[in-house]
């Protein structure tokens, strides 16, 4: 799958768990724990390549890597995304999850809130999770998230024969915008205790047809 401007996208391999621990290294890591309550930058490299490296060989995960590429250079990993079948933790209703929930002060949500916290995402009722989906900040607003994720979902569809998923994301505007963009529906909300204190997620479900690929 080509993109514009030098961007290309694949499968991942095992072999890109150096490219792929860099991406999660600036966007991920530090967007959930902040690198100044984290571990040091060498305690994060030696334990993440390693952990990368499993999950992208392992048979129940798939990953989609974006590339760019300048003239006469090699290759550089700037994204990725990564799906995984059914698994214990997605037997877990967002009632069950929501139990540090944070009461509406306004009581202006209160309904859509109550209604959305009902919701149950079991295993059954989706075929795989969406566990990661980052871009390094230097190449985002060009549609690679998006890119990514039709990828990814268009390798669990021949993988797994997955027709549904599920995410969780930050609960940022800007994550809400970019999964309802991408066909995402608003299912679940919850709080999940961080070293930076407790953090709401959303939960996004997808139709994986082919024509979103």
């Amino acid at each position: 799958m080509a993109g514009e401007s030098g961007i290309t996208y694949r499968r991942g391999r095992a072999r890109d768990c150096e490219g792929v621990q860099k991406v999660f290294h600036e966007s991920g890591f530090v967007m959930y724990d902040g690198p100044e309550d984290g571990p040091t930058e060498a305690h994060f490299i030696a334990t993440w390549n390693g952990r990368w490296a499993e999950r992208l060989s392992h048979p129940d995960q798939v990953f989609a890597v974006a590339e760019y590429r300048e003239e006469g250079a090699e290759a550089v990993i700037v994204g990725f995304g990564r799906m995984q079948r059914d698994r214990p933790r997605m037997r877990m209703s967002v009632e069950e999850a929501a139990l540090h929930e944070e009461p509406d002060a306004e009581g202006g949500d209160e309904g859509q809130t109550e209604q959305i916290e009902q919701t149950e995402l079991t295993g059954p009722t989706y075929d795989a999770e969406l566990m990661s989906l980052f871009v390094l900040s230097a190449f985002q607003g060009c549609g690679i998230g998006s890119n990514l994720f039709r990828c990814v979902s268009e390798i669990a569809r021949e993988e797994f024969k997955a027709k549904t998923a599920f995410c969780w994301c930050v609960d940022l505007e800007q994550s809400r915008k970019f999964y309802a963009n991408v066909g995402g529906e608003l299912v679940g909300r919850k709080f999940v205790d961080t070293r930076r204190g407790i953090r709401p997620q959303t939960a996004f479900a997808f139709q994986l047809s082919s024509s979103s690929s």
